[in-house]
């Protein structure tokens, strides 16, 4: 146990000053985290700006946050974070482990409030352990978002990679739109969503503006869409300025929010 964490020490020493280049957040996850790997090894728990997480080496998006967190969605959360106040609001959809929430939700404290939604049982309990060990209120759901509120059920294909569990036709499990999340723990208004849904995003965005009125639409969104999806130019038809953040995920805001640079 002591050799698997002096190695892991100084893997992470090396991996944490990896620049912002092209293809360094790649080298890290696979380069350094498939060397740690080559054997088993148990999950550990370790600081991640400034945060402690239990993460798993042999699962991908662990992976990510245990040896390159500062290169993971940098625009992204400087974009949420920028849209962010005291006393706001900030969802987090599609939690995971929680890193959105630690990263971008202290942003609203002290009088603001985080709200996570996450549908894997186990995940949540993970993420709710994240958010207790750092002292961040946070209300936690487990009903999945979509844009119809029916049954559901969740899938992965790759047992590697949980972050990447899909939503799909089901019975297993209850589904609420982004509108009813609101209304039912009533917040009015939140100040910026973040939403990685494994692709029922667009859906359940597109169902959002189109059924709440202006005055309760997101005032940012960092949504995780392609290019080709068409959702940058819905945004806009309703007033919102929007930005490639990277290849997956997209900015939009109904403010002064620029592009990092």
């Amino acid at each position: 146990m002591t050799e698997t964490l002096l190695e892991l020490r100084a893997l992470r020493a090396v991996s944490l000053r990896l620049p912002r280049w092209p293809k360094m957040l790649g080298v890290a996850n696979h380069v350094i985290r498939g060397l740690y790997t080559r054997c088993p090894r148990p999950p550990a728990t370790v600081d991640v700006l400034g945060h402690a997480m239990q993460l798993d080496p042999h699962q991908h998006v662990d992976g990510l946050y245990l040896f390159a967190p500062h290169l993971v969605d940098a625009p992204e959360r400087a974009f949420l974070k920028r849209a962010l106040r005291p006393g706001g609001t900030f969802l987090d959809a599609g939690s995971y482990l929680g890193f959105y929430a630690l990263q971008v939700g202290p942003s609203v404290l002290p009088d603001g409030r985080i709200v996570c939604v996450e549908a894997d049982d186990n995940t949540r309990d993970k993420l709710q352990s994240h958010m207790t060990r750092s002292g961040l209120p946070a209300t936690l759901s487990g009903t999945a978002l979509t844009d119809h509120g029916g049954s559901v059920q969740l899938v992965c294909s790759d047992p590697s990679n949980l972050g990447s569990r899909r939503i799909t036709a089901g019975t297993d499990r209850p589904s609420e739109t982004l509108p009813a999340l609101m209304d039912r723990l009533g917040v009015h208004r939140f100040d910026a969503v973040k939403t990685d849904l494994e692709g029922v995003d667009d859906a359940v965005v597109r169902h959002a503006i189109s059924t709440l009125p202006p005055e309760r639409w997101p005032a940012a969104w960092v949504i995780e869409t392609p290019p080709e999806s068409g959702l940058a130019a819905f945004l806009a038809r309703h007033g919102y300025r929007t930005v490639r953040l990277s290849r997956l995920n997209l900015g939009a805001s109904l403010d002064s929010i620029q592009e990092p640079r």
